[in-house]
């Protein structure tokens, strides 16, 4: 992600503030989308509460309260434990109905994310060095992944 995230505490409860640039306000890195599926999924899962957003001309932000829970790695459960409790968490997620959901997926949008993020050479550069031919075939850029990807 492409958003910068701080942590502070005030008595004695820990909050985050995270800003992205509004460069990225129509794409999945927005910090204003982000803040209006918490806002959403508040109301289905136990989320981080959304305490405020602000928005300027460079910059969105939001700061939200810290979940109490410790994280699963200090449990220290055995393998069939972090099954049964991922299994839980997955059952639960799949549970929530996405009827009004206000986030947008769909292969368009993500195609058209993508080209946004081509044109105005958001990515980083494909480390030839690190290069999985079996995820890119015969691609060595973005564009020509995405060309493929949209001739279809």
């Amino acid at each position: 992600s492409p958003s910068d995230v701080y942590s502070f505490n005030r008595n004695n409860e820990t909050f985050f503030l995270k800003r992205s640039s509004t460069l990225y306000t129509e794409t999945t890195y927005s910090v204003s989308r982000e803040a209006k599926m918490l806002s959403w999924l508040s109301e289905k899962l136990k989320v981080p509460e959304l305490i405020m957003t602000f928005q300027d001309e460079q910059f969105e932000l939001m700061i939200t309260k810290a979940i109490n829970a410790k994280p699963i790695s200090a449990l220290f459960l055995t393998d069939q434990e972090l099954l049964a409790i991922y299994k839980e968490a997955l059952n639960l997620l799949n549970s929530v109905a996405i009827i009004d959901c206000p986030f947008i997926s769909n292969i368009d949008h993500r195609l058209k994310e993508s080209k946004f993020f081509i044109d105005n050479q958001l990515l980083d550069d494909i480390d030839q060095d690190d290069f999985d031919a079996e995820l890119w075939g015969d691609h060595r850029t973005y564009l020509s992944l995405w060309n493929e990807l949209t001739e279809t």
